[in-house]
């Protein structure tokens, strides 16, 4: 009998002790072996492909004789890791999917299972990992980080055989898909740019990541709505250049680069990054569905033509497009040079010369960065090496383009203004990070389960104006049976019956958006019924002055602060960005109103507690507006009181 200690997991819920201890002892079931996980251990059953299976009451002993030549797939969500340990030193082959509670200590937990650096074991070949999928576990950059340092960690075995056709990596497939991590930068120091012989893995892949945020570039001028974009400084192209090969189109043969893409990047969550299957055997692989979803290897332009008809894939090469979503490969200037003499000796007519330089077309007026997206893609058989990466690029305008973005709209703060309203429309900026908040912009379920059912449904939020939408704030993120993102969210409406349940909501941009404004105005409107305050400091604390609703307010600047935002007043002072308190722009109020037919005045918004009754034609002075629980427009009045919104009823004068 073996025995392993080990730290706990973050979720055992079995004990309270510092430490766990695990028997694999060859008397037990396989039933008593995985007692505290009973789907692990279906999951790790299902995992079998021989004719004869295992069952839960064969012996452990037996499970483990054929474990390293299984890939074992659990996709259910594991409630104690501490049973995984059961399958030390034997796993060779695994797929984990769809965790919450990976992250952290049970991660270390997964990497300890593998049999590396096992001097007692004659075999060498065991001395490394066959594959390892860790998909959709919301792993981080510090969980990559961790995997790294791990792999690097483990040694060459001395006696393996070192033939001109091997070379030994310390893992062969590492699958990192539709996780976290924003910032994949590390994998230089695992699969080598300029000496493939010392790499550690053989076969990488982590597409879709969920992206909160991007790698910021240095600043860039626009200049006629167009930036240039320098791909050298992108560790993608730098792997490409080892990865040139010969290719063939429809009408030339030439050498170039065929691995490395890129697109605009706007407000999509996961692009079209997503796996291709659920079979285990093609997630170690990372089949993904982007070679016939998104590539376009082929060289093409808008207007290349012959005799009218447009040639190739109709697109800019080497010119996105800022509203063209699909990937598109980048050419060296000797490729174009030399694209352009193919053309142009086999009589096509260039209406446009193909340009050898990178370029982000048609930016739109008043954006404060262009995000882009790269692609690094290498298949070898099935197997592919590749994953995706952001960058962002802040935007600084020159004097004509700001001429253009200022004439292209009715005042100086149409730009703003489209920038409030695409904001506020769930868009600008993907997929909410954790932490934040989020709220809905149209009627929205919260449900107990991925999976969006009547059954499953915890409470229905109807659609409210803006100072009343719910919100949620984000505490996790899942994928439904569909792959259909999710958020993992609490309910934060304070004064709700709701506030402080748990559950999933959609993440469409469509039905959720950001509580705070990501991009800055010139001026906003206070909304909020109560008016907010001005504060000597970022975190709100120190108040100086209180504005009422209606009132404009110029800015200055947007500022972060933890997982919010703040607008700068130009004296220094900081008010809340929060979208439900204030607007973007200048919004005049209604001053007075005239009633059409008789209203009454209610001491509340629900109209309950009549204080007042006024005839045809009254004229009342408006202090302000709120709305009814069921979303109804009310006017509050001078001396006190609301009266309907209703057009039906009430005109509002100059």
């Amino acid at each position: 009998m073996t025995t392993l200690t080990t730290a706990p997991a973050l979720a055992d819920r079995h004990t309270s002790s510092a430490n766990r201890t695990v028997e694999v002892a060859d008397n037990l079931t396989i039933r008593e072996a995985f007692s505290h996980d009973p789907q692990l251990m279906a999951d790790v059953l299902d995992s079998q492909y021989l004719a004869k299976r295992l069952t839960p009451e064969d012996s452990l002993a037996d499970l483990r004789r054929i474990a390293y030549s299984l890939t074992i797939h659990i996709h259910h969500p594991i409630t104690d890791y501490q049973d995984l340990l059961q399958l030390k030193g034997v796993v060779n082959r695994l797929v984990i999917r769809n965790q919450t509670n990976l992250s952290g200590a049970n991660l270390k937990l997964i990497l300890g299972m593998f049999p590396v650096d096992d001097a007692a074991n004659p075999n060498w070949m065991l001395n490394n990992i066959d594959a390892l999928a860790l998909v959709n576990d919301g792993l981080d950059n510090t969980d990559f980080a961790t995997i790294v340092a791990f792999l690097k960690s483990i040694p060459k075995p001395v006696d393996a055989p070192t033939p001109a056709d091997f070379d030994w990596t310390a893992i062969s497939s590492l699958n990192l898909s539709n996780n976290n991590i924003t910032d994949l930068s590390l994998v230089k120091q695992i699969y080598q740019f300029d000496n493939p012989k010392t790499n550690q893995v053989n076969f990488f892949t982590a597409w879709g990541q969920h992206h909160p945020s991007a790698k910021r570039l240095p600043t860039t001028t626009v200049t006629d709505h167009t930036i240039a974009i320098d791909p050298k400084v992108t560790q993608e192209y730098q792997l490409d250049k080892l990865n040139r090969y010969t290719t063939n189109s429809l009408f030339f043969n030439f050498s170039r680069k065929s691995s490395f893409y890129y697109r605009i990047f706007q407000d999509d969550l996961d692009g079209t990054e997503t796996l291709a299957s659920d079979d285990p055997e093609k997630i170690v692989d990372g089949v993904t569905t982007l070679p016939d979803e998104g590539v376009y290897p082929a060289y093409g332009s808008r207007n290349l033509t012959v005799d009218g008809h447009l040639l190739g894939n109709g697109r800019f090469y080497n010119s996105l497009s800022y509203a063209f979503p699909e990937f598109q490969p980048l050419a060296e200037p000797e490729d174009m040079d030399k694209l352009s003499d193919l053309y142009t000796n086999a009589g096509f007519t260039l209406t446009e010369p193909l340009s050898s330089d990178t370029y982000v077309v048609k930016v739109p007026d008043g954006a404060d960065t262009v995000r882009f997206r790269t692609m690094y893609l290498n298949m070898y058989s099935a197997a592919q090496t590749g994953y995706t990466q952001d960058y962002e690029i802040p935007l600084k305008w020159t004097s004509s383009s700001s001429s253009s973005s200022s004439s292209s709209g009715s005042s100086s703060s149409s730009s703003s203004g489209s920038s409030s309203s695409s904001s506020s429309s769930g868009g600008g900026g993907g997929i909410t990070p954790k932490g934040a908040a989020v709220y809905g912009l149209k009627k929205i379920g919260l449900y107990n389960d991925t999976h969006f059912t009547k059954k499953a449904r915890l409470h229905f939020y109807r659609k409210q104006p803006r100072i009343n939408r719910p919100m949620f704030r984000v505490t996790g993120y899942a994928k439904s049976p569909q792959g259909r993102l999710r958020y993992l969210v609490k309910d934060v409406n304070h004064h709700s019956k709701t506030a402080g349940k748990t559950g999933y909501i959609t993440a469409s941009p469509k039905y959720v958006g950001p509580v705070y404004y990501r991009q800055v105005a010139k001026t906003i409107t206070v909304i909020n019924p109560q008016g907010i305050n001005a504060y000597r400091k970022k975190n709100l604390t120190g108040k100086v002055t209180h504005y009422r609703q209606g009132q404009m307010i110029k800015v200055k600047r947007l500022v972060s602060h933890n997982l919010t935002t703040r607008y700068v007043l130009p004296n220094g002072r900081y008010i809340t960005a929060n979208k439900k308190l204030i607007r973007n722009g200048c919004h005049p109020q209604a001053k007075r109103i005239v009633t059409k037919h008789g209203v009454n005045r209610y001491r509340d918004r629900n109209l309950r507690h009549r204080q007042r009754h006024y005839r045809r034609g009254t004229v009342l002075t408006v202090t302000g507006w709120d709305y009814s629980d069921s979303g109804k427009l009310r006017y509050r009045v001078k001396g006190g009181g609301y009266v309907t919104g209703n057009r039906e009823l009430v005109r509002v004068v100059k």
